[in-house]
């Protein structure tokens, strides 16, 4: 059986990230309806990697309703609360996991290829609707 070691580091980065989150869903609440405070904003898992600030979702319909329709909302929310946030990311825990076909022939690796790249290329874009909606947040204060 395999076991996972986890750093006393990697414990504090999620219980900062669960505090953050946690702040930030008080301001969150008060600009969203219920309804959709319960929909949408429930069952997000905060985490942190390196200098990313990660929420995850069960579904990859939610992720990208998130990223399409709050994500300036959740971003200026975790600035808010934590100013030192540099990127956010709003993802789905399934996304990663799901092949898009199963076998060992050479379409296979093409398109987990073009996953990898797409998938790269969504955290790409992400960091940088992050990074200019904190530089417009600086330029209007």
């Amino acid at each position: 059986m395999k076991q996972t070691v986890v750093s006393m580091t990697d414990v504090q980065a999620l219980l900062d990230a669960r505090v953050i989150w946690a702040e930030a869903l008080t301001i969150i609440k008060e600009k969203v309806s219920q309804p959709s405070y319960q929909a949408w904003f429930c069952s997000i898992h905060p985490t942190v990697e390196g200098n990313t600030f990660v929420l995850e979702t069960s579904s990859a319909f939610a992720a990208e309703w998130l990223r399409n329709r709050y994500f300036y909302l959740i971003t200026d929310a975790l600035v808010e609360v934590a100013a030192e946030i540099r990127y956010v990311e709003i993802r789905s825990t399934l996304l990663e996991d799901i092949p898009l076909e199963f076998g060992n022939d050479d379409t296979h690796m093409e398109r987990q290829s073009q996953k990898s790249i797409y998938t790269r290329l969504r955290h790409m874009e992400e960091k940088l609707d992050t990074v200019l909606f904190l530089l417009q947040r600086e330029k209007m204060s």
